[in-house]
C-alpha cells in the first residue's frame, strides 16, 4: 500500500458503486434498482 493508500470503508465502496454507475452513458432500469438498493445501503451504514 502506498502512503496516502487508507482502508476504504464500506459506505466509500457502496458511493464509488453508485459513481461508476451513474457515469455509465445509458443506464437501464436494472442500473436504477441497483443505485436505489445501493442507496438505501449506504443511508443504513451511515
Amino acid at each position: 500500500m502506498g502512503k496516502l493508500e487508507a482502508p476504504v470503508s464500506r459506505q466509500d465502496e457502496i458511493k464509488g458503486e453508485i459513481i461508476r454507475i451513474e457515469l455509465k452513458t445509458r443506464m437501464g432500469a436494472a442500473d436504477f434498482a441497483r443505485v436505489d438498493r445501493l442507496r438505501a445501503e449506504w443511508r443504513m451504514a451511515a
